[in-house]
């Protein structure tokens, strides 16, 4: 696992809008983010980032 944050955060962003045009359960969106940065071998979040970014606020 690495830590990049940025590419994290764009990997996931990415993953939620691709997903987001066929479903909109936040569960979900946020299960196929999660997802991403496994394989991408990417540190996984604290709990509350992929919340935000699919409320739309900004991270702490």
């Amino acid at each position: 696992m690495r830590y990049d944050k940025q590419r994290a955060r764009a990997l996931a962003a990415a993953a939620i809008r691709r997903t987001a045009e066929k479903q909109n359960h936040p569960p979900d969106l946020i299960n196929v983010a999660l997802e991403q940065l496994l394989e991408a071998l990417l540190e996984l979040p604290r709990f509350s980032t992929p919340d935000e970014m699919l409320r739309g606020s900004a991270p702490r």
